[in-house]
This record gives C-alpha cells, sequence and structure tokens, in this order.
C-alpha cells in the first residue's frame, strides 16, 4: 500500500540525518516526526480516533522483535520479552483490560531489574526486554510526543530514562550498546535505522486495515 507524502518525507528526512550523524543515529526528533506521520496521537479519555497508536505500538513491537534473537542467544530459556509483547498485543485489540495490563507491565519492569541484578555482566542484552516493556508502555498510553512542536535536535541523552522507546533500545542493543558507547557500532546503528526506516515503518503504516492516503 502506498504510503502518504508526509510520510515519505519524513522518512527520507530521517534516513538523511542518520546517515550525517557521526555515530549514524536518528535523533529522537526525528523519530518523532515519524510518530506524527502516522497518526493522531488517542484521546486519553476515550481512546478513539486510535490508528496512529495502532501503528506507533505495531512499530515499536516490530522494533523489539527484530532482536528477539539477541536475547534468545543468551537467555534460550527465559520467554520475558515474548511474553511482554503478547501483553502489548493483547492491549491493542482489547483482550485485557488497562489497568490489568499496567499492573502486569510494572511486574515486567521489576523483573528486567531483578535480573540485571542478577547478571551484570549481559546490560546491553536486557535491552531487548526493556525494549519489549516499552512497546508495551506505548500500547497503554502512546509515545511521548508533542506534534506541535517537534525539535530535530532533540536526543535520548535529552531525556529521562525512563522515557526511552522501544526503538532506542533495540538499536543500542543491535549495536552493541548506545550510541555515547564508544564500544558500539556505528555500522550495526546504521543498519539498524535503515531497517527501521526503510521496512519496519512502512509495514507499520500498513498493519492497520484501511490506511490511506
Amino acid at each position: 500500500m502506498l504510503l502518504p507524502n508526509n510520510l515519505l518525507q519524513a522518512i527520507e528526512q530521517a534516513y538523511t540525518a542518520m546517515l550525517n550523524h557521526p555515530q549514524h543515529d536518528l535523533n529522537l526528533g526525528y523519530r518523532h516526526s515519524i510518530w506524527v506521520a502516522l497518526g493522531a496521537r488517542i484521546n486519553p479519555s476515550s481512546m478513539k480516533n486510535n490508528d496512529g497508536l495502532k501503528k506507533r505500538t505495531t512499530l515499536a513491537i516490530l522494533s523489539t522483535q527484530h532482536i528477539l534473537s539477541l536475547w534468545e542467544s543468551i537467555y534460550p530459556e527465559n520467554a520475558l520479552p515474548h511474553q511482554i509483547l503478547k501483553e502489548a498485543e493483547k492491549v491493542l485489540v482489547k483482550e485485557i483490560d488497562s489497568t490489568t495490563a499496567w499492573n502486569h507491565r510494572n511486574k515486567f519492569w521489576n523483573q528486567i531489574v531483578d535480573l540485571g541484578n542478577e547478571d551484570e555482566q549481559s546490560q546491553i542484552i536486557l535491552g531487548v526486554a526493556l525494549s519489549a516493556v516499552q512497546a508495551l508502555t506505548t500500547a497503554l498510553q502512546d509515545e511521548n510526543f508533542d506534534p506541535l512542536n517537534i525539535n530535530y535536535n532533540l536526543t535520548d541523552a535529552d531525556i529521562d530514562p525512563d522515557d526511552m522507546d522501544a526503538s532506542f533500545f533495540a538499536a543500542s542493543v543491535y549495536a552493541n550498546g548506545a550510541v555515547w558507547n564508544l564500544e558500539s557500532s556505528p555500522l550495526l546503528r546504521r543498519e539498524f535505522w535503515e531497517w527501521w526506516l526503510k521496512q519496519a515503518v512502512p509495514l507499520s503504516w500498513n498493519s492497520i486495515s484501511g490506511a490511506s492516503i
């Protein structure tokens, strides 16, 4: 299905900015522009007109799914991120109420913290589970952005760690560290963001039946 012109423009601007970034990072501000182009934010009081929410949640879920194999290589017996993503999908189709899902989300977060305390050598790979829990958070409350005030210079270092989104954690795992980690790989980071912009974003747009321009 064809993508709307504003989304195509946002993708191309973001892609150019990512290529030109010294570490091939995609500034949070450009991700905001993508989220805006995917549709209006939810009405918290009614949860109506939530196609944009569904597309952004789908994008977050796809981000986590892209790195699940890295988790499985370290924790083959631990399906925590898989469980979290299933919860996010249940929220989208209203198979679970938001109060219950929030309670589960907080329990998942505590499980991740406990796992990190037990295995301090695998801090980077824990980003897979953090990506999943932020995908669930997106399903519950949407992404945090102001459609009328996009700052393209805004980076992930400028926000509270609790507010970092699923794609940030996924990119960090894929690149073997966040952009401020000197041991991380700019080339792998570029590979992730290229996939995210060129494949995941279009898939998220087309995930809603009847999406049109």
